[in-house]
């Protein structure tokens, strides 16, 4: 589904649902609508057309001297750890209406 039919099943705009996921000035009852229709449906924008749009990937790239080695596993894991944990604590933030 994209951000039109997202829209137009929740009632509202295009623009509407980009400044709910962008934590833009949105009247209480159009969030609520969007929020609604977020429950329903489980909508979540595409990163792939984010990217493009803003021309941010958030992608970390990593070089390493071999992929075989333990050492060079445990970064890589811990890096992912961590990556995650701040992609979950700014998505909680976001929700509850702070910024990160």
């Amino acid at each position: 589904m994209n951000i039109s039919e997202f829209a137009r099943l929740a009632g509202v705009s295009k623009s509407a649902v980009s400044r709910y996921f962008n934590d833009g000035y949105l009247s209480d009852e159009k969030r609520a609508m969007i929020k609604k229709a977020i429950d329903e449906t489980g909508y979540s924008p595409s990163s792939s057309a984010q990217s493009v749009k803003t021309r941010v990937t958030k992608l970390i790239g990593v070089i390493l001297p071999r992929l075989s080695s333990d050492s060079c596993a445990r970064i890589t894991e811990g890096i992912s750890d961590v990556l995650t944990d701040c992609t979950r604590l700014s998505q909680s933030r976001s929700l509850s209406g702070l910024t990160v």
